[in-house]
């Protein structure tokens, strides 16, 4: 009896060995199945999208829109004119009073119209209600003015006498003429105008150190006016300044 039972013992783990291996090497086969059919067919899928994707044509681009164009401004219409009748009362309105009779009539010519802003401000024109009309005097009459009299041609009168010269200055020495010892008389020839200045020296004779002070000196003299046919006139004269050391 023991026999037997050791011997079905070991037949049955003889036969679970046996599917154990088979339960094994059909699940590692499941595994790897499952694992490498994914792997597979994502190969197989990107390439073919990959190809699909290099021989399809790019697409066309969309149009642009097309511009917008401001729509043109109609002429605006130009409104007509309010046309307002004029009509005349038949009679005059409640609440005005009736005109004032009493009065003299005005001629409308002899009115003169206001002076601007006589009337205060806010009253650029008119003469108003208690103001009566202003008249403009007319501007005072001037005289043309005197022609301006002709130059006179100077008389030549030689040496004028002393009596005529109010005003005399004296030369300054010059001091150079003063080292060198010079001396002696400057004629010079002078344009006396009408008012007796003297308007114009020139030099006749005289030393070159004595010269310049002599003019200089003569142009501040004056002279009484020499009178012709009651009239000033200008003269040309000659004067002699002198030059001494004393």
């Amino acid at each position: 009896m023991f026999e037997s039972v050791k011997q079905n013992s070991q037949q049955s783990g003889i036969i679970y060995a046996t599917s154990l291996m088979v339960s094994f090497i059909v699940h590692v086969f499941i595994i790897c199945l499952l694992i490498l059919v994914p792997l597979i067919f994502f190969n197989v899928l990107q390439a073919e999208d990959l190809v699909a994707f290099l021989l399809e044509p790019p697409a066309p681009r969309a149009a642009p829109p097309p511009p917008i164009t401001a729509a043109k401004a109609g002429h605006a219409a130009r409104p007509m004119p309010l046309q307002v009748g004029v009509y005349a009362p038949d009679k005059i309105p409640e609440g005005i009073p009736a005109p004032d009779t009493d009065f003299d009539p005005v001629d409308p010519g002899s009115i003169i119209p206001a002076i601007p802003g006589a009337l205060g401000p806010g009253v650029p024109w008119g003469t108003g209600t208690k103001v009566g009309p202003v008249a403009i005097p007319a501007p005072p009459f001037l005289p043309p003015p005197s022609p301006p009299s002709p130059k006179r041609t100077p008389i030549r009168v030689g040496a004028l006498e002393q009596s005529k010269l109010i005003l005399k200055v004296n030369p300054q020495y010059p001091p150079l003429a003063i080292k060198a010892h010079v001396t002696g008389t400057v004629v010079l020839e002078a344009l006396i105008d009408e008012e007796g200045i003297v308007s114009t020296v020139k030099v006749l004779s005289g030393h070159v150190l004595l010269v310049d002070a002599a003019v200089q000196a003569v142009k501040l003299w004056k002279y009484s006016p020499t009178v012709l046919n009651g009239e000033p006139v200008p003269v040309i004269a000659t004067i002699t300044v002198v030059f001494r050391l004393d």
